[in-house]
């Protein structure tokens, strides 16, 4: 009798674990939570401060059983090879890029009922030459290989939904990354009306940070500084918490 209670409380609690809401994050520097020294050297924020934990604790805080998982990675790009100052230090170009490594991601982490794709930052950079409308269809290309769930094709696991988020306007003008984003403050601040049509399009949710955190305060003036996290994680939970109330009735 007593294995019997016991079996039946551990398969309870198991049934527990299994239906918090996963959502995973995937960007770059700005999701990694890349600081930088008055002396231009980068370090990391606390990962309890970055905005996808705070965003996490909001969530929980309002009563939601959500568990998030952060891809961070300094560099990423949305679809773009990228081995000229890669990241951390000497990464492959093809680890720089986002769409390549997406699916991976997903499949390693799935079943996920919710996806957040911030980046674009990256794509800003001068030399890569690229436009604000060309940027937003790759953010629609990382959407949409999301929604088609080819990466778990092989399961029976649903779909995640799939949030975009286009990051805070960039204004290095001054600063030491001037000449690296040079035309990222015309690009940047049309980033979102071109993005939200594509991704919408695709069938996922958009979000534009520059309506919370217009542009990166650090001293660079590319990241956000710990102050700018708090306020966007708690502002992406408000969508988070729309969004997975939306899944919920759509599956009754």
């Amino acid at each position: 009798m007593k294995k019997l209670l016991l079996l039946s409380v551990m398969l309870s609690a198991a049934g527990l674990a299994q239906a918090a809401d996963r959502i995973m994050v995937f960007g770059d520097s700005n999701t990694f939570g890349w600081q930088w020294t008055p002396e231009m050297k980068a370090t990391r924020l606390d990962p309890a401060r970055t905005w996808p934990e705070v965003m996490e604790r909001a969530l929980k805080d309002s009563g939601l059983d959500v568990r998030v998982i952060t891809e961070g990675l300094g560099g990423r790009t949305t679809d773009v090879d990228d081995a000229i100052d890669a990241g951390s230090g000497i990464i492959d170009g093809a680890g720089m890029n986002g769409l390549s490594y997406l699916p991976a991601a997903l499949s390693s982490h799935m079943p996920l009922d919710l996806v957040i794709i911030m980046l674009g930052t990256n794509d800003f950079q001068a030399r890569l030459h690229r436009t604000a409308p060309e940027i937003a269809v790759s953010l629609g290309r990382l959407a949409a290989v999301t929604r088609e769930a080819q990466w778990q094709s092989i399961t029976d696991f649903r779909a995640p939904d799939v949030l975009i988020v286009t990051p805070p306007k960039m204004d290095t003008d001054g600063g030491p990354r001037e000449a690296v984003f040079k035309g990222a403050k015309e690009k940047s601040a049309e980033l979102a009306k071109y993005a939200e049509p594509v991704v919408t399009a695709v069938g996922a949710w958009f979000m534009d940070a520059a309506d919370t955190v217009p542009y990166a305060g650090a001293a660079d003036k590319v990241h956000l500084t710990e102050a700018q996290h708090a306020e966007l994680g708690a502002a992406v939970a408000c969508k988070v918490k729309e969004i997975l109330e939306a899944r919920k009735k759509s599956s009754e």
